[in-house]
């Protein structure tokens, strides 16, 4: 397979890298077909073979990561936004809405992530699905399996 080379290949900001040992694989696979620019809290350690450029920038700060990823794109070509944590896909979604780029909106990601929401989002597409009862006790839990029928799942609502 021939790799794009790098003057070509599309630039993507890349919202967090997080471990090495559970995500090296990524940036390995994304870095053959994409620049990466990283913006994170931090020095470039582990993710510098993959990565074109960086930003230091809080990336649990909405405000202070769309003004990081808005200074790139001023003077470069961005193509998306990509993310695979989970505590900062909502953030990328803004950045994402803010660089009017195609993607997911921060509200479609908060759903997601949001049981009950999808739950609604799911009935009110009239999309079969499991039964889910919310319940705030060990009787209340017995008598919703009771209804539901065994075997059930139980799931800590945290």
């Amino acid at each position: 397979m021939n790799q794009p080379d790098m003057a070509t290949k599309p630039l993507l900001l890349l919202v967090g890298s997080s471990s090495k040992t559970s995500r090296e694989f990524i940036l390995e696979t994304v870095a053959t077909r994409y620049r990466l620019w990283l913006l994170q809290p931090a020095e470039v350690t582990w993710e510098a073979p993959y990565v074109f450029a960086s930003t230091i920038v809080d990336n649990t700060d909405t405000d202070a990561l769309l003004a990081a990823g808005r200074t790139v794109a001023a003077d470069h070509d961005v193509a998306g936004v990509f993310c695979y944590d989970e505590g900062l896909v909502a953030r990328a979604a803004a950045l994402s809405q803010a660089l009017g780029l195609a993607g997911n909106t921060p509200e479609a990601i908060a759903a997601c992530r949001d049981k009950h929401a999808t739950r609604l989002a799911l009935e009110i597409a009239d999309v079969r699905q499991p039964q889910s009862i919310g319940v705030d006790s060990l009787a209340a839990a017995l008598q919703a399996a009771g209804r539901i029928g065994y075997p059930v799942v139980v799931k800590a609502q945290v």
